[in-house]
């Protein structure tokens, strides 16, 4: 199976020589050996093209159009809610709509993608060597990226965020995620299983 991902930034997708840890998340999501091939949302190679609509509905169908052209099985694509909640009626309805017949998993991270790094607390003190106790609500921290950097200053081991964060990606516990990230999590863990089983062309 080849797959597009897509999302906001090297935490989510790696950089030269590293593997981000949203690439980890949908690896194990998908229990499959999966080509993933990795893109920045607002690459400025993408040709978003005229039309009504959300400028964020424009940008998923041109990425759905993109994932067409380079060949790929699925679209998988992530974005940050950042307080901004129509976002997730805008993916859930992109999600939903099959006027460009390619599978696709939508999701919008809670408030972002960083509070889905403190969701269990034993993962991140395994990475960062440190005693955590249980965190708040994850989906209701308003800066959780700062909230990562407060734990990661602490932490005897020097690892960049990026790097931390692919650690916790691949020893977390799916389940307490999919628990504590309800809103966000929850439905886009569901969205990329749904791309291995013989419904997903019919819709998630």
């Amino acid at each position: 199976m080849k797959v597009l991902l897509v999302a906001e930034g090297e935490h989510e997708i790696g950089s030269q020589g590293s593997t981000g840890a949203l690439k980890v998340l949908v690896q194990r999501l998908l229990e499959i050996d999966a080509e993933v091939e990795c893109d920045i949302l607002g690459s400025r190679d993408l040709h978003i093209g005229q039309g009504k609509g959300p400028d964020l509905a424009k940008r998923a169908a041109a990425w759905l159009r993109e994932a067409q052209k380079r060949g790929k099985d699925a679209l998988v694509l992530l974005i940050d809610c950042d307080d901004q909640i129509r976002r997730l009626k805008i993916l859930r309805t992109a999600q939903e709509d099959r006027t460009i017949p390619l599978d696709r998993a939508f999701g919008v991270a809670v408030q972002a993608f960083d509070a889905w790094m403190l969701a269990d607390e034993k993962a991140a003190g395994k990475a960062l060597d440190l005693r955590i106790s249980a965190q708040k609500n994850p989906e209701t921290i308003k800066q959780p990226k700062a909230s990562f950097r407060r734990l990661l200053s602490k932490s005897p081991m020097r690892k960049a965020q990026s790097e931390a964060y692919a650690e916790i990606a691949g020893s977390l516990d799916v389940e307490v995620l999919q628990k504590r990230c309800r809103k966000g999590f929850a439905p886009f863990a569901k969205n990329v299983r749904a791309l291995t089983t013989p419904s997903a062309s019919s819709g998630s």
